[in-house]
């Protein structure tokens, strides 16, 4: 069972290692909790056990408007038929 949370924690190295994964590149050394922390209005993080299994940044301009960035799921959650409907 994948269990989704509105700004769940993670570590750096997981959304580096997934950002990798999904966008096909080699793993990097981003600060992605001091840029959604100070720049996003939110993002969900979804886990298979222990697992980080998606990502998704809800950017937002300050104002009205808020967009989804870095959608990123798993190859093999992407194969699943359950997948991760909920990102």
């Amino acid at each position: 069972m994948i269990s989704y949370e509105w700004r769940g924690r993670f570590r750096n190295t997981e959304v580096n290692a997934l950002h990798a994964e999904g966008f096909d590149h080699r793993t990097l050394d981003d600060d992605w909790w001091g840029q959604v922390t100070r720049h996003s209005l939110g993002w969900v993080t979804a886990r298979r056990d222990d697992d980080l299994v998606g990502f998704v940044n809800v950017a937002w301009d300050g104002g009205i408007h808020a967009f989804l960035l870095d959608t990123l799921i798993t190859a093999p959650e992407r194969r699943t038929n359950a997948g991760l409907i909920a990102l």
